[in-house]
Formats: structure tokens, sequence, C-alpha cells
């Protein structure tokens, strides 16, 4: 791995907050938790769902309605696709089809697209009806994001900025990417950002060979956010506050049990969906929520444990970071609250 940045938190407080190895080798650049940015991938769904559990706050938005409903006319779904609602969106049981390369992640920043324009093009087939099978859907996350960007009448962007990272104070995350301006688009990554974007990396039998930058920014709501282990710090204390940091209020309680509730039952071991976090099953006697996010160069991970007040973020720029970044916060947990053997 080529580089790390990682985030521990609890009782209210940062206990570590460290990078490790480098963000680019050529020349060399040190990690710097509060400076370099990572791709974190899906744990951007989770500020997708945090908007949507505002809308529901609100009354604009109800978990057992059509998504149809609270979308844009063009981008509704058509047929017997009319039938997903919003909750079998937070618990990816749409019935959709699902595939990623060619559309999720681009290569050249000509091809992002708008997000409604995307949508369209790239609506997936029917497997199965809503509700019955549990099958991780990128484009269901997509039109989530769509509906709060109609919902605020603004860019999912700018809903995001004005409603999470800048109350927060996270000036180091944004679901902007660098690439050139074009019209018709959401504005890209801000010029001040560019110098501390991590690059990615994979192993080969030479050493490190650097990797394309990796477009999301087509289908953002579900995955094109960067950030650091510093801002993602704020982000877990948030989490663990039931919605409210220093002094900043993000979502109510609602919001905040309905992070903490399954929608349906799962087998022992196996994880579910808390209103569109991940439950794991720490195997420890401990249950967190969060999110894993990969692209195909950085890998992450976070996690909050409500009852130890407790919070792991990890982030790594290369391919084989998802043997860390998966394993690291059960690890801490097991490390420091495990029954002795």
């Amino acid at each position: 791995v080529a580089g790390a940045s990682v985030a521990v938190v609890q009782n209210g407080q940062v206990l570590l907050k460290k990078g490790y190895g480098f963000a680019d080798l050529n020349p060399r650049r040190p990690v710097d938790p509060d400076r370099t940015l990572f791709r974190i991938g899906s744990i951007s769904k989770t500020f997708t769902w945090i908007l949507v559990m505002k809308e529901v706050e609100t009354g604009r938005i109800r978990l057992d309605r059509p998504i149809n409903l609270y979308l844009p006319e063009k981008v509704r779904l058509p047929g017997r696709l009319r039938e997903v609602s919003v909750r079998n969106l937070m618990e990816h049981t749409p019935g959709f089809e699902d595939r990623a390369l060619g559309q999720l992640f681009e290569n050249d920043p000509r091809r992002v697209r708008p997000l409604d324009l995307y949508l369209r093009q790239e609506r997936p087939g029917r497997d199965r009806a809503p509700g019955v099978l549990s099958s991780y859907s990128n484009y269901g996350v997509g039109l989530a994001g769509a509906a709060v960007a109609l919902g605020e009448g603004k860019t999912f962007e700018r809903v995001v900025e004005e409603d999470i990272t800048l109350p927060l104070g996270m000036r180091h995350t944004t679901f902007r990417e660098p690439r050139p301006e074009r019209r018709g688009l959401p504005a890209a990554m801000p010029e001040a950002l560019r110098p501390y974007v991590s690059s990615g990396y994979g192993w080969r039998t030479a050493g490190f060979v650097e990797h394309d930058y990796e477009y999301i920014g087509q289908i953002a709501p579900a995955g094109s956010a960067s950030s650091t282990a510093g801002d993602m710090s704020r982000y877990m204390l948030m989490l663990l506050g039931d919605g409210t940091w220093n002094g900043v209020t993000i979502f109510g309680p609602r919001a905040a049990k309905a992070f903490r509730s399954p929608l349906r039952q799962t087998p022992d071991g196996m994880n579910g969906w808390a209103h569109g976090f991940i439950i794991y099953d720490l195997r420890v006697g401990h249950r967190g929520y969060g999110h894993d996010g990969a692209t195909i160069a950085f890998h992450s991970k976070m996690v909050v444990v409500p009852k130890l007040n407790l919070g792991v973020f990890i982030t790594t720029n290369s391919e084989n970071g998802h043997q860390l970044s998966r394993a690291f916060p059960e690890a801490v947990v097991q490390q420091f609250y495990a029954r002795p053997q």
C-alpha cells in the first residue's frame, strides 16, 4: 500500500489522526491527515442518506412512497419500475440489475455527464420485484440524490456543501472532481484543493504503477466524494452525537434513530441496512454502523460503534488496500474491547 490515512475518535475527542506512506511517489509527497484527499468511494452514500432523511424529517419525502414522486419527470422510472419506493433504495431492494465498468467509473473527463442525463442513459433493467432481495445498487443511490437535488432546487454537490460539509467545517471534503470546467455540469473541484489530491496505485512486479483518475461525478451521490482523515473525524463525531457536533445540528432524532435501526431482519453474522448505513457485526459483542468505500485504486472503511462511543476511519490509495481497510476497524475493537482468550 503506497499510502493510508487513519482517524479514531471516542467520547467527543480525536484519539488518533495520522497519515502513513505517500500520496504521490514521483516526486514523493507524504500523506497529510488534514490535507491529503483520498477517494472514499461508497462512504459517499452515507452523505446522500443523511440528506434523504433530512427531507423525511421535514415531511417533503416519505419512505414508503414511490421514488418517482420526488424525481424530475425526465428521470422517473417507467413500467413496473414505478413501484420502487424510497425505502427500497435505502435497503438496496429496488430489484435493479447492476453493473459498474464502462459507466460507473470513467477515466476520461469528457465522459462525465450531468446526473439526470446519466440516470436516463444508464437506467438498469429489472431483475425482480422491489423488496424481495437486497442487491447492492449504485443506480438507486443516484436516484435518491436526484430526489434531494430536486427538492432543494440545487445541484446535489451544492446541497452536500450547504447542509453537511460547510457547517461541520469539512473544508477538505468535496464531491467535485479535478476535471476541466464544462458547461452543463456542476462546478469542478476548486483549484485550492487540487494539489492535495492523492494519486491511486497498483502493485506490479517492478513496483507501484500510477492509475488514471477515476471519475464518478456522473453519479456523484453514489461515490464521488474525496476527503481527509481530519474531516472524517468531524463526520464521525457528528454521527456519534446523533447528528450534532460542536454546536451544529445536521439532522434530528428521527434520522439518528433510523441510522441505527435495521430495515429488515438478516441472519446472525450477515450485514444488514440501517436506512442506508451498513450494520457491522464486529464479532466481539458490539454492533457498528457505517460503510465501506472502493474504487479500483482506493479502499476505505468507516465504522461508528455507539455503545463504545467510538468511530474508526481508514482510507488507502492502492489496489491491495482493501485487505487493510476491511480488517482495520474490527481489529481496533478487538484489540481494546474483546474479552481475553
